[in-house]
C-alpha cells in the first residue's frame, strides 16, 4: 500500500541486483479487508515507524489462513563430532531461532525479530505456535487511530 522504491547496483556476475525496501506483510483472512481499510491500517503502520525514525518500508497485504503444523519434537543442533550429526541435522531447524511453548511442544515455529521496550527484550512469533488449538483465538479486529471523518 505504501509507495515502491527500488535502487539497482552495477550488473554483477549474475546479472543487475535490485534491492527492494523491507516489506510489511499483513496476512489476512480471505474477502476480509477492503481497499481503504488497507490504506488507512498501512498508513498507520508506517506512522509508527516514522515515530522511532523508520523509513523506506513497504507494507503489502496477502489473503492467508493459518493451519496447524505439528509433529515430532525437533532436536537441538549438535556437534560436529556427535556420531548421530548426519541423522540429527536434518530434523532441526536450519533457519530462524526455533521457539516453542510449553503447551506447545510438537507445534514449529520461529522467532520472527526481536525489539526492546526499556530494558526488556521482547520476540515475535505467530500465535499458534505458543498456545494449543484446544484453547481456541480470540477474532482481532483493526482499530486504527482514524475516524469516521477522515473517511
Amino acid at each position: 500500500m505504501s509507495r515502491m522504491s527500488s535502487s539497482r547496483s552495477p550488473r554483477g556476475p549474475y546479472g543487475t541486483v535490485v534491492t527492494t525496501p523491507v516489506t510489511i506483510w499483513v496476512g489476512i483472512l480471505p474477502d476480509t479487508l477492503t481497499g481503504e481499510v488497507a490504506f488507512y491500517s498501512s498508513n498507520d503502520i508506517l506512522d509508527l515507524l516514522k515515530e522511532h525514525d523508520i523509513f523506506d518500508v513497504d507494507v503489502a497485504y496477502r489473503e492467508s489462513v493459518a493451519r496447524g503444523f505439528s509433529g515430532p519434537e525437533l532436536f537441538a543442533p549438535v556437534s560436529d563430532f556427535d556420531p548421530l550429526k548426519a541423522v540429527i541435522d536434518p530434523l532441526t531447524t536450519a533457519l530462524g531461532l526455533p521457539i516453542a511453548g510449553l503447551k506447545t511442544l510438537k507445534s514449529r515455529g520461529t522467532i520472527g525479530f526481536y525489539f526492546r521496550v526499556g530494558k526488556d527484550l521482547y520476540a515475535v512469533t505467530t500465535r499458534h505456535v505458543l498456545f494449543p488449538d484446544d484453547e481456541g483465538s480470540n477474532p482481532y479486529s483493526y482499530v486504527g487511530t482514524f475516524s469516521s471523518a477522515r473517511r
